[in-house]
């Protein structure tokens, strides 16, 4: 089964992308980060309510259409690059979510990232994509670029 991952880092065929490399940026930058306290609070209920699921270090997605989609969604486009990849660990412990509800939405609350661990699905996008991303504790190998 192929799956894709979008990144703004050229990379050739082979590589491989480990897991952890969106908790070092994060880490990295801090607060700085613009997605620090997003990410902060999806860590946050992970850790009280989700234990068992692994932790949003690396995402990939199943479909191609869907990785597309997310390249071009928030207007990173002239930067995101579609990658083909496979799990160097296919058995790896994974979570299969919908990626808009890492963004705060509703009231002041931890709601929209609690949707995110319970895996529940927003209605599709007016494109029809479903917005579907798993996240799995594995390195990844590129194949080629899309």
């Amino acid at each position: 089964m192929p799956f894709f991952h979008c990144s703004s880092t050229i990379l050739e065929s082979g590589s491989v992308i480990r897991p952890r490399n969106w908790g070092r940026i994060i880490r990295n930058c801090g607060w700085a980060h613009t997605l620090a306290l997003r990410e902060a609070a999806v860590e946050y209920v992970r850790r009280l309510e989700f234990s068992d699921k692994p932790s949003r270090l690396l995402s990939t997605f199943d479909d191609e259409k869907e990785a597309r989609f997310y390249a071009i969604s928030d207007g990173r486009q002239t930067t995101m690059i579609v990658y083909e990849v496979e799990l160097i660990e296919p058995g790896a412990t994974c979570h299969i979510a919908d990626w808009r509800s890492v963004a705060p939405r509703g009231g002041i609350d931890l709601e929209w990232a609690r949707e995110y661990w319970l895996g529940t699905f927003q209605p599709p996008h007016q494109s029809g994509a479903v917005c579907r991303e798993l996240v799995a504790i594995t390195p990844v190998k590129v194949l080629r670029p899309i």
